[in-house]
């Protein structure tokens, strides 16, 4: 990717243009007063309540970072983000991992709360059919699109997803595997994320990346994701708004007394304090659930 190249596909405000502070003051007034007359309600952007309260920007541009170890759910997580935001406009889901097909499938089992393994295997009850069917035309409403970015290199994504936008405005883009695309070093990556950071303020909308971390968690006795471990891109800190490591407990320990918790580690928010949301996870349907309140008092 050339200088050129990166640079096109950047808003004007990422290019340093200064303009009047009155320009902008009416912008974050609509924002206070949106704030004010919802009262303490809240939008959910991740559809996981106690991750959603602790995000405390959710709107307009916000390049987000969910990073974790091979295996450990991120596209899950990626999918279950897609299906259960309640942004306004169109969700694009780009996956360099899944097939349309594939992540269609992922987010009909979660829905339904039906096992992947059951289902390939032709064993499902009546009742687990049912409970796919029920959730089956609403998921067909949503107004999400899937593209598969396995043949993609960024420039077609950037320009499939601005197209996109030109047809319906587009409130989430979701882009998972962005480490599989045709990028080759971690300059490359960088430059990626700038770009994506630059679409997500000129779509003025959520950009959701997925990124692994690399194998220092294993090395070390505290295994949950760490901002050095993202090795695939060096500027990610700087670059992102949010980043968001999961970690599962019992990915590294089968007796774990925290099996089928999921901790959401907000390692970055610009806007915002560091912390961790729990939430539960059932890997085999793809899903992440809310935690009762008090369990999440207890498990802290």
């Amino acid at each position: 990717m050339t200088q050129n190249e990166e640079t096109q596909f950047v808003d004007p405000d990422e290019r340093g243009a200064d303009e009047l502070i009155a320009n902008r003051v009416h912008d974050a007034f609509e924002e206070v007063t949106l704030l004010f007359e919802r009262r303490g309600g809240s939008r959910s952007l991740f559809g996981l309540r106690d991750l959603d309260e602790q995000i405390l920007v959710q709107r307009g541009p916000l390049l987000v970072l969910l990073v974790g170890r091979s295996g450990m759910g991120r596209s899950a997580l990626a999918g279950h983000i897609a299906l259960h935001t309640d942004v306004t406009g169109q969700v694009v889901y780009h996956s360099a991992d899944l097939s349309p097909g594939m992540a269609t499938l992922r987010m009909l089992l979660s829905g339904g709360r039906v096992d992947l393994t059951r289902t390939m295997l032709g064993w499902l009850s009546e009742r687990e059919f049912e409970q796919l069917a029920h959730v089956a035309s609403p998921l067909a409403e949503r107004d999400m699109y899937l593209t598969d970015a396995s043949p993609m290199n960024l420039e077609d994504l950037v320009a499939s997803t601005r197209a996109r936008h030109e047809v319906s405005p587009l409130g989430l883009v979701v882009v998972d595997g962005l480490e599989l695309l045709d990028l080759h070093s971690g300059q490359q990556m960088d430059a990626a994320l700038r770009v994506l950071r630059g679409l997500s303020r000129a779509l003025w909308c959520p950009v959701i990346v997925t990124l692994p971390v690399g194998r220092g968690p294993d090395r070390r006795s505290n295994k949950r994701p760490q901002i050095v471990d993202i090795e695939v891109a060096p500027a990610a800190e700087g670059l992102a708004d949010v980043i968001i490591g999961l970690y599962r407990d019992d990915f590294y320990h089968r007796e774990s007394d925290r099996s089928g918790i999921a901790e959401l580690i907000i390692m970055k928010q610009k806007n915002g304090p560091v912390g961790t949301a729990l939430v539960q996870v059932q890997p085999q349907m793809f899903r992440f659930n809310n935690l009762a309140p008090e369990e999440v008092q207890r498990l802290r």
